[in-house]
Parts: C-alpha cells; structure tokens; sequence
C-alpha cells in the first residue's frame, strides 16, 4: 500500500466513524502533483477544491483561450471522483463539437499518480439517452442554452 493510499484509509475510517463523510471528504483532498501544469492551471485547481472544502459548492472557473480549461476541469473531475467522494461527474458542454473534443482528452488523459488513463479507472460515456450510468465521468453535449446551468 502506497503512502497516499495509507492516508486515504485513514482518513476515510476517521470520517466514517464521525459520521461526516460525504461534506467533510472535500476538506482531503491530497496535494496537487503539479507537474505538467500551467501556474493558471494549478491556481484554478487548488482554488475550486479551496472552495468545496469552505462548504461552498458552485463555483466558477474562469480562464483564457488556449489555457488549459478542459485538461483542468478533467483533472478537477478526477480530483473530485477520487478524494471528494463523488460517484460521478456531468461534464456539459453546449455543441456537439465541444462534446467529441471532451470526449477524446477524457479518453486520453493520465493522471500524474496513476498510469492508468482516465477511462480505465473511472469509465466515460456520451448521453446517448436519458439513462446516466453510475460511477462514470458522463460528457453531454445536448445543452443549447445556458438555463441548465442556471439551475446548478
């Protein structure tokens, strides 16, 4: 057992015994490998889980063109799957184009601490239909307008 993983049952044992498992898991995150990443990149991770672990849940992530935002949202997918107890993420995205492109880099992306992709650990399907699979990264592309996102 890895050093991370020793830490992780630890901390997964304290919390289930207090009973505060699902609010409080966001407060664990493991520090960010930053290898690979732009300083924009790391700030915007370590700035969203900053703000989970202050209990405040919506948060907006805001970068320029060309910096990174879908590596850092699917490095924030995985963060958040592993260390904040989440079944599942809904990446949504509002063309089609956009969904194939989120689809591919969710395929290909690796995470600095496991050699596998993220699609081997986690799972990642396109809606196709209203069914939503569990334990899975879900990529949507059928949003047209911004009223979903209004409602998060």
């Amino acid at each position: 057992m890895t050093p991370e993983e020793k830490a992780r049952c630890v901390i997964d044992n304290n919390l289930r015994q207090s009973g505060r498992y699902a609010k409080s898991s966001f407060k664990y995150f493991l520090p960010l490998d930053v290898k690979g990443f732009r300083k924009c990149q790391i700030n915007a991770i370590n700035n969203l889980e900053k703000s989970f672990a202050d209990n405040r849940p919506k948060a907006l992530v805001q970068m320029a063109t060309g910096a990174g935002k879908t590596f850092t949202a699917i490095t924030a997918s995985y963060r958040l799957l592993k260390y904040g107890n989440m079944k599942r993420i809904l990446f949504l995205v509002d063309t089609k184009g956009l969904g194939e492109q989120a689809e591919r880099e969710f395929l290909a992306y690796t995470p600095n601490d496991d050699p596998r992709s993220f699609s081997q650990i986690y799972g990642v399907r396109r809606l196709k239909s209203s069914y939503i699979p569990n334990e899975e990264a879900i990529v949507d592309d059928r949003c047209r307008s911004c009223r979903f996102c209004k409602m998060l």
